[in-house]
Parts: structure tokens; C-alpha cells; sequence
């Protein structure tokens, strides 16, 4: 999925973490990296249909911290091209 897409399934996934679901991606260490860079887990947006196939973690963090590096926030609009 494009960033966006990978945001809104880290939100999905770190809700059922709460709910104490098991989940396919989200794990501790990546809720704290991302809670480290001030990605906002509760961003009441809706959900999108993703736009390409799955990217493996890694690259989609990376993704997100050179989003973080220009705008300096990780608030990734959904009307953003190529990301949202």
C-alpha cells in the first residue's frame, strides 16, 4: 500500500493490540518506534482501499521517517500524492 495505507493499518493494528487481539504486523518494539517519532495512533480518520501491494515493515517505516524528515510531522494526509 502507498504511506497512507500503511498508517491506517497501524492505527488498525495497534487498536486490536489494545483490545488485546493478536495481530499479523504490529508488534511492541514497532509501537514504541513509532511512538518515538510522534506518530498519532488515533487520528479518527476512514478507511481507504489500499492503492499497491504490501511493503514489508521496514520500508514503509523508512518511508515514514523521511516523510517525518520534510514535513516534520507524521500527520500523513490522505490526499497527499503518492502517499495518502
Amino acid at each position: 500500500p502507498v504511506l497512507g495505507e500503511f498508517v491506517r493499518q497501524k492505527r488498525k493494528e495497534y487498536n486490536k493490540f489494545l483490545e488485546g487481539i493478536p495481530t499479523n504486523g504490529l508488534i511492541k518494539e514497532q509501537i514504541q518506534d513509532l511512538s518515538e517519532l510522534g506518530f498519532v495512533f488515533d487520528a479518527g480518520r476512514k478507511w481507504t482501499p489500499p492503492a499497491e501491494p504490501n511493503k514489508p515493515w521496514q520500508h514503509r517505516f523508512e518511508e515514514l521517517l523521511e516523510y517525518k524528515a520534510t514535513h516534520g510531522h507524521c500527520l500523513v494526509p490522505k490526499k497527499h500524492p503518492g502517499l495518502g
